[in-house]
């Protein structure tokens, strides 16, 4: 793909093309380097806790450390993600708030999508014992329960959508005009500490400025992204790093690394990618939930509730008009039967979690920044 990237500029360079120019080619170029990649399933491992500043948190020294094993899997309109973090980990950053409430700064997720609806399973922790995990599940009509929740850092979307890295959202708006956001004038080159030259981009909103430091020989990966509130009361860094040739020419990073501050302390997260099987055929197990015990759903994109089983598959509903899917008019799920999570059985489940409540003073999460929810519990 290196054929791409004829816009990088040699360090001293005095002739650079606008900034504008740059931005369209960085956003094609990492296009063009992750379109070769069509199906796969990736695990991950994810880490996050609490640092003081960004050099301890780039560095890794963190303190309050938790760590989920992670899962995304995707093949043209189906896709899955998991991920959890232990139940001792969710125990542990849970507070009861109320009779039958609870706030976490772990939030554990489930998802699968077929382009169409999202089956979503949220595990949090029950209120009667204080350790065990209680399920939440629903099927929502359309996708942004499944994107919205996506943690890992490039996103492959269903067919036709071209796939991308979620830190270049601010510089594709800004690049088509969409919104406040403009590109800085000028460019500069540089190298990083590894020797890596990127070419920095900025873009400025009302409320923010972001820079892009972009590696153009290596996929125009974003090696380095900082993101400052002009009020101050913000700021973030993400760097990624262990770039591999993978799946016959697509540079990936395997590693990344992301510090969050809003006050004295911030929210460090680190995410590194521990096996991925990119273009092979996937079985369809792999777009299936289960659970240890049966589970019944309510459908809201259908108006149908499900009679309880323990496998969970999109493109295996119970049949409207059947025994086992009944209307029922519905806008919100019921309270989560009292699920006890527990020893699985042999089943791909890695599970997908990670985005935090409750953290008001940071105001974004993981690697991705979301609205905070609040879970109920069920006896």
């Amino acid at each position: 793909m290196s054929y791409l990237f004829f816009f990088f500029l040699p360090l001293g360079l005095q002739d650079a093309p606008s900034s504008g120019a740059i931005a369209k080619a960085v956003l094609t170029a990492q296009e063009a380097n992750l379109a070769p990649i069509t199906r796969g399933v990736i695990r991950y491992k994810y880490s996050r806790g609490l640092s003081p500043d960004q050099a301890a948190a780039l560095s890794g020294r963190w303190s309050d450390r938790s760590v989920a094993q992670g899962l995304y899997a995707f093949d043209g309109k189906r896709g899955r993600l998991d991920q959890v973090f232990s139940p001792d980990d969710m125990a542990s950053h849970t507070v009861r708030i109320g009779k039958m409430e609870t706030s976490s700064t772990l939030l554990c997720v489930r998802r699968l999508t077929d382009g169409v609806a999202t089956f979503r399973d949220d595990l949090f922790t029950s209120i009667e014992d204080g350790k065990s995990l209680l399920h939440n599940v629903s099927i929502v009509p359309g996708t942004s329960e499944f994107f919205d929740y996506l943690v890992f850092f490039a996103v492959w979307g269903p067919s036709g959508v071209p796939p991308t890295f979620h830190d270049y959202s601010e510089l594709r708006g800004a690049t088509a005009h969409e919104g406040q956001g403009r590109l800085d004038d000028g460019i500069e080159t540089s190298r990083l500490d590894d020797g890596t030259e990127v070419v920095r981009i900025g873009v400025s909103t009302p409320e923010l400025h972001m820079d892009y430091w972009v590696d153009m020989v290596h996929g125009a990966i974003p090696r380095r992204v900082r993101m400052s509130r002009l009020d101050g009361h913000f700021s973030s860094v993400v760097e990624y790093g262990d770039v591999r040739l993978v799946a016959g020419g697509v540079w990936l990073p395997f590693h990344c690394r992301r510090f969050s501050s809003g006050g004295a302390s911030g929210l460090a997260a680190e995410l590194r990618i521990e096996d991925a099987d990119l273009n092979s055929a996937l079985r369809d197990s792999l777009f299936q939930l289960e659970f240890s015990e049966p589970v019944g759903v309510y459908d809201l994109a259908r108006s149908l509730q499900y009679s309880p089983q323990k496998i969970w598959d999109l493109s295996r509903l119970p049949r409207a008009g059947s025994v086992k899917a009944q209307p029922v008019t519905i806008s919100e799920p019921p309270p989560p039967a009292p699920l006890q999570s527990g020893p699985r059985k042999a089943t791909p489940w890695v599970d997908y979690c990670l985005i935090t409540l409750g953290l008001s003073l940071l105001g974004i999460v993981g690697f991705r920044s979301i609205r905070s929810r609040r879970r109920t519990a069920s006896t």
